[in-house]
């Protein structure tokens, strides 16, 4: 199985995760206030108005969520089949941005135990990513931009 990311790549979608979380939560505040429901009415519409298909107007909608929430579902899918100790890892070192020596100190490892933890955790993800993702929406690590 080829990775479709590097190992540079997948840290910084992960470092950009808290920030793309906070983004798809406005995105999807704003599409669901533009869209308040979801169910086809024609209460209103006067006969001939020009709208032929209520369904079709609701599936524009529907494949309207942002693909930020897409991108934030699949990072969120390959954080989920971590291990524990992975989890807290990246918790802890790239959405909390602690240091390294930090880290380490919390989670009780050693810089060994860290380091392998670190590559068992990016390993997965790209894995992950890299199987469910590019059919649908790609995230692309070179324009999520590195804040920190």
């Amino acid at each position: 199985m080829t990775k479709l990311y590097t190992d540079s790549e997948i840290e910084t979608i992960l470092r950009s995760y808290p920030r793309l979380k906070s983004q798809s939560a406005i995105e999807e505040e704003q599409l669901f206030g533009l869209f308040p429901s979801m169910t086809a009415s024609y209460e209103g519409m006067p006969h001939g108005s020009g709208i032929s298909n209520q369904t079709a107007n609701l599936g524009v909608k529907r494949a309207s969520i942002p693909t930020t929430s897409r991108q934030v579902r699949a990072i969120e899918l390959a954080y989920n089949a971590l291990t524990d100790e992975c989890k807290m890892l990246v918790e802890l070192f790239y959405y909390q941005r602690l240091k390294k020596y930090e880290v380490q100190s919390r989670m009780l490892i050693s810089e060994d135990q860290f380091k392998y933890r670190k590559k068992e955790a990016i390993s997965t993800i790209n894995t992950i990513l890299s199987t469910t993702i590019p059919q649908e929406y790609p995230i692309n690590a070179h324009v999520i931009p590195n804040v920190g």
